[in-house]
């Protein structure tokens, strides 16, 4: 479960499980801003939702 209420927000609005890679390429530094997110994949992608820095930039982890 997301620490970020933005994102916590989007799982229920969203209403069902949602699993999605990390917002870089394999191998590259994890992102912490949006403007990072755009400067990595820029129009790979259709949207990126800003809702502030990352506290930290590591990945989740799947528990279960």
């Amino acid at each position: 479960m997301p620490a970020h209420r933005v994102a916590r927000d989007l799982l229920a609005a969203a209403d069902r499980p949602i699993a999605a890679p990390s917002a870089n390429r394999s191998g590259r530094v994890s992102p912490t801003a949006a403007i990072h997110v755009a400067e990595e994949l820029g129009d790979a992608v259709s949207m990126i939702l800003i809702a502030g820095r990352s506290a930290v930039g590591l990945e989740s982890t799947i528990l279960d």
